[in-house]
């Protein structure tokens, strides 16, 4: 059963208007879109609609930012290979990393359209390897680009439980954070609620805010009131219970989620193949600069929004 409730037609209809486009154009693009990755030497094959729909309504329906996209996606699995050398939900660790570190979508859109994710960090110290973290986040956002027709995303951050030893951790790989959350998953960020704000999160905020836009620091928001509060500003009947929402609890909406990865179990294996051929690439690669910095520790790069 999808965990994901679709838009309705009219709140679709309002997606593709909100990026200047209607039905017919986009089912047209995605049409082109197919061919030309087909064409293209050194990507792979493929032929998934929604995948293509999805990827063209985050570009804003621009060919060329898409093209540009899907060049660096599937590169990037060639020459990320750590980050997607285990893809299997079932795998111990990886398992852990899911549970530990969730990052999940709720099932609801907003009227307007948005879909709303939260994030809450762990209690427990023993913590797997940031690489485990870093592919079990991909992975999540991966089902998201396959099937989450939207138009973008707010984020709730649930700090409770942010440690020193977690901001050390984080800082060490922020650069691939950064990435996987705006450039890799092509993700347009409407809003930023943090709550629960600890002094450990505080000073991680402030040592990497400097990497962050402007743009995207404004959007960022520490919550002062109560976590029931929220339902000021974002819909009742889309938040969880202990939001003040109507919606299921976070471990039940935590426990259907984590079984819906599950159930990607197969897509992940199939996905293990698509990557580039790096080897048929054009001598003019238009993205060497943006792979050069791939594994540099500490380079950093503002990362913008459209």
């Amino acid at each position: 059963m999808p965990y994901l409730n679709p838009p309705t037609k009219d709140q679709y209809q309002d997606i593709l208007k909100d990026i200047g486009t209607d039905e017919e154009t986009i089912k047209r693009d995605v049409k082109y879109l197919m061919e030309w990755l087909e064409q293209t030497a050194y990507l792979p094959s493929v032929k998934d609609e929604e995948f293509f729909t999805v990827i063209l309504v985050r570009c804003k329906n621009q060919m060329e930012k898409a093209k540009s996209f899907l060049d660096y996606y599937y590169s990037r699995r060639t020459l990320e290979s750590d980050m997607f050398a285990c893809r299997d939900p079932c795998d111990s660790e990886l398992k852990r990393s899911i549970e530990l570190f969730p990052i999940f979508p709720l099932p609801k859109l907003t009227p307007e359209g948005y879909r709303i994710m939260i994030y809450s960090s762990p209690k427990q110290s023993n913590i797997p390897k940031m690489s485990y973290i870093l592919s079990a986040w991909q992975m999540q956002f991966e089902i998201l680009l396959k099937s989450d027709m939207s138009k973008g995303l707010i984020l709730i951050g649930d700090l409770t439980n942010f440690s020193i030893s977690q901001s050390t951790l984080f800082l060490a790989e922020f650069k691939k954070i950064l990435d996987l959350l705006k450039k890799t998953s092509k993700t347009r960020y409407k809003d930023s609620y943090m709550i629960n704000v600890t002094p450990a999160f505080n000073t991680f905020f402030n040592a990497t805010k400097q990497f962050l836009s402007g743009k995207l620091l404004g959007r960022v928001q520490t919550w002062t009131k109560k976590p029931e509060d929220l339902v000021e500003v974002l819909p009742k009947h889309v938040l969880p219970s202990e939001f003040g929402g109507d919606e299921r609890s976070l471990e039940e909406l935590k426990k259907a989620w984590y079984d819906f990865v599950m159930e990607h179990r197969d897509w992940f294996e199939v996905k293990e193949n698509l990557k580039a051929d790096l080897s048929k690439r054009p001598k003019d690669d238009p993205l060497s600069e943006e792979f050069s910095s791939f594994g540099l520790s500490g380079t950093f790069r503002k990362i913008t929004l459209d």
